[in-house]
Order: C-alpha cells, then sequence, then structure tokens
C-alpha cells in the first residue's frame, strides 16, 4: 500500500526530513537531496547497469517544469534533470540529475 499525502502536508515532511534549498526551472523550494542514488539501466538483450546519479524529492505542485534538462541548483552546485520518477499518488517526484 502507498502513502497518499495530501499535497499540504508534503512541505513539513520535506522540513522535517533534511529539506534543503532548491531552484528548479526558475522556480525556488524546498527539496530532499541524495547524492547517493542509483539508477538502473536496461537494454532489450536483457544486458543492465546500476549507475549511480543524484536524486532530488520535490513537491510536484510546487515546481510546474519538472521536463528534462530543466535546470536545477542545489547548496549552489548546477544540475540538470536527466529523468523524472513520480511514485505513489504523484505528489512527489524523483528527479535523476546530470551535470
Amino acid at each position: 500500500m502507498s502513502t497518499v499525502w495530501n499535497d499540504t502536508d508534503i512541505p513539513g515532511m520535506i522540513a522535517a526530513t533534511g529539506g534543503v534549498p532548491c531552484t528548479i526551472g526558475g522556480y525556488a523550494g524546498m527539496c530532499l537531496m541524495d547524492l547517493n542514488d542509483s539508477i538502473l539501466i536496461q537494454d532489450s538483450n536483457r544486458g543492465q547497469v546500476v549507475a549511480g546519479a543524484p536524486m532530488l524529492t520535490v513537491q510536484t505542485s510546487a515546481f510546474p517544469s519538472l521536463d528534462i534538462d530543466t535546470p536545477v541548483t542545489v547548496d549552489g552546485k548546477n544540475y540538470t534533470v536527466r529523468e523524472r520518477l513520480r511514485y505513489g499518488d504523484s505528489g512527489l517526484t524523483k528527479l535523476f540529475l546530470g551535470q
């Protein structure tokens, strides 16, 4: 069973769990940064690679532009969105970042 967050609860949850200021596509807010997450890359022949990637968890409704290649700034470091994954009720989105 997935947790369903009320949209008004999400900013408090992010702040209580170590949120950091971020800017995504010109919109500022709080995010959860994980510098050591990983992403699984597979091809049609069943080959796969697990690659390390910085990941940002954001409140989906707080950032209108979460498109691929959108500029992101976290703690003074610049990134771009490489991939996005919405999960649960889509109240939160995970953004895999590149530099």
